[in-house]
């Protein structure tokens, strides 16, 4: 299956970086999002867009306990039985706030490009959501919905930005839209 090929490819090239555990990927992972924010400040997005492609690529084959991938199901399927690159417990939070955090950068890479990008936008931002459901993930997907004159849409993820948003940060802003 090509879920399992992409995954021994992604392994080998980090393998030849020097990258072997999951808390070596995430480390790497990070610094590609730096990257990433430097180019976004600059204007670059699609350069910013390229280096947070790439932290997400090298933490694809890091595993939450507890989950299984599509690919790790494959493989089990098939019998294959590969190295553990499960994510220590006390990384875990960072691993999914890297996620959360870097598709909602992606998202405004694409909210600053041209209106075709919208769809883009807002898989990014449902991507973050699965990540973690934040208010101000919430908010970013209402502000595609509205520009994709997605009334509803827009309507559901502000009301559920404002349910989430404890210390009324987003309220003002929510109110705005």
């Amino acid at each position: 299956p090509v879920a399992i090929l992409a995954q021994d490819l992604f392994a080998a090239m980090a393998a030849e970086e020097g990258f072997q555990t999951p808390s070596e990927l995430l480390a790497a992972a990070q610094n590609f999002k730096q990257q990433g924010n430097s180019f976004f400040k600059e204007g670059n997005y699609p350069k910013a867009l390229f280096q947070y492609h790439q932290a997400l690529n090298f933490v694809k084959p890091v595993g939450i306990p507890g989950e299984v991938d599509a690919a790790t199901s494959q493989a089990q399927a098939l019998g294959v039985k590969g190295k553990d690159m499960s994510i220590p417990a006390e990384q875990l939070d960072e691993l999914r706030d890297l996620k959360a955090s870097t598709n909602l950068n992606m998202l405004q890479c694409y909210m600053k490009q041209d209106p075709s990008k919208l769809p883009k936008a807002l898989a990014s931002a449902t991507e973050a959501l699965r990540h973690r459901e934040t208010s101000k993930g919430y908010f970013k997907r209402g502000q595609c919905h509205l520009l994709r004159e997605d009334i509803d849409g827009a309507r559901q993820d502000f009301e559920r930005a404002r349910e989430l948003d404890t210390d009324s940060v987003m309220q003002k802003a929510i109110e705005s839209e």
